[in-house]
């Protein structure tokens, strides 16, 4: 499953404009050389990734360019001979085939076949995880992962799991699985990994002594806006480079007011805050304490324009976007896929905040190949530039 790249974040879509699609499709990976391996999906689920790494610690990299559907088979060619730790991750469950040591010798050809059994140790996919939320607050997303360290899919989609209610995960192939819980309005976090076997049913009870310190200190921290700007957006995060959701919601910070956020983690967090007009930010480190607030004041000074451009991917076709490259024009060589891991679904949009300025040819692909190509774009510093991708070719 393709996750967020540290540098996009979504937003709604809006009006349509028809692009230019009239280029050779650019480069997705570096030419590699020597054996061929053929992979033969005949379990029952898409699988999404194939990954190769040369030590058994690290995911390494995804070698599979789209998908292989249920039934189908890839050939990843030209792969270069040496000893490889293979994972295979199926869509849906996001759960892992995975083979150890497998020496790929110049010149040869192999064939790895996957079924249901091959993923997590051969249960037919019949075992549950009850999810009963026994806290105060709604859990507006429940992740599920057969990878440690990953965030994988969220199990409730477009749903909520309200207090006193159950949601059950079910069909799970035997394994371990890795889950954290969300509050909706808190943003804290529950983890939990689960080994179930053939058939299980596992309960977890979630309850607010899950989500917070154990001393249950209220947890506040205060944006005093003493700039002469808007403030529409504040994010929070202990990571720098995944900032969630915008924790004003609809509301803004009007120059000379402040606003206070409660039950935030404890400890140190990484704060974004955000102008109305998205050409100006702030990025801080703060403490928040238990029992305490912390504030941060915002002044002009501390709200310098970007010195770079930003670029807004807004996919009004029906069409999922799986590659974004870029060149700078008049130029032949095409960036690296600016995506990432991350897609940006049909209906849907994804910003990049950090690109020099110039003028650029931008190029989009879809997992089957089909492109959109919109040439000679000027992006500036501050600025915010849309591209509307309304089909692919």
């Amino acid at each position: 499953m393709k996750i967020s790249h540290p540098l996009l974040y979504a937003a709604a879509c809006a009006a349509a404009l028809m692009s230019d699609c009239t280029s050779v499709r650019p480069p997705i990976a570096p030419e590699k050389s020597g054996c061929t391996l053929s992979v033969i999906n005949s379990s029952s689920y898409t699988i999404t990734a194939v990954y190769f790494s040369s030590t058994s610690a690290s995911l390494g990299t995804d070698e599979l360019a789209g998908s292989i559907a249920a039934g189908s088979s890839f050939d990843i060619t030209d792969i270069t001979a040496g000893t490889y730790y293979l994972r295979a991750v199926r869509a849906s469950r996001n759960d892992t085939a995975y083979v150890p040591a497998t020496v790929l010798a110049d010149g040869q050809s192999y064939t790895w076949t996957l079924t249901d059994a091959n993923f997590f140790g051969g249960s037919t996919g019949n075992a549950t995880v009850s999810v009963t939320n026994n806290s105060t607050t709604t859990v507006g997303w429940l992740y599920l992962s057969s990878i440690s360290g990953t965030l994988g899919t969220d199990q409730l989609g477009s749903d909520m799991l309200p207090v006193g209610n159950t949601f059950n995960v079910t069909s799970l192939p035997a394994g371990t699985y890795y889950f954290r819980a969300v509050h909706s309005e808190l943003h804290d976090t529950a983890f939990k990994t689960i080994t179930l076997t053939a058939g299980q049913t596992y309960t977890w009870t979630l309850t607010d002594a899950a989500f917070t310190p154990a001393n249950g200190g209220v947890r506040k921290f205060m944006v005093s806006n003493s700039s002469s700007f808007a403030v529409t957006a504040v994010y929070v995060s202990q990571s720098n480079t995944t900032w969630g959701n915008n924790l004003l919601g609809s509301s803004t910070i009007s120059p000379g007011s402040s606003y206070t956020f409660s039950d935030l983690p404890q400890g140190y967090s990484n704060v974004k805050v955000v102008t109305s007009d998205a050409t100006r930010y702030a990025l801080h480190l703060v403490y928040i304490p238990s029992g305490g607030t912390d504030t941060l004041d915002i002044d002009d000074a501390g709200l310098p324009t970007s010195p770079h451009g930003s670029l807004k991917i807004v996919n009004t076709s029906s069409t999922e976007i799986y590659y974004l490259y870029d060149r700078v024009s008049g130029t032949s060589s095409w960036s690296d896929d600016m995506l990432g891991s991350s897609t940006i679904p049909a209906g849907q949009s994804l910003q990049i905040n950090v690109i020099d300025p110039g003028t650029y040819d931008l190029y989009a692909e879809s997992a089957g190949g089909t492109y959109a190509e919109l040439d000679g774009q000027s992006i500036t510093a501050g600025e915010l530039r849309t591209w509307t991708v309304s089909s692919l070719y």
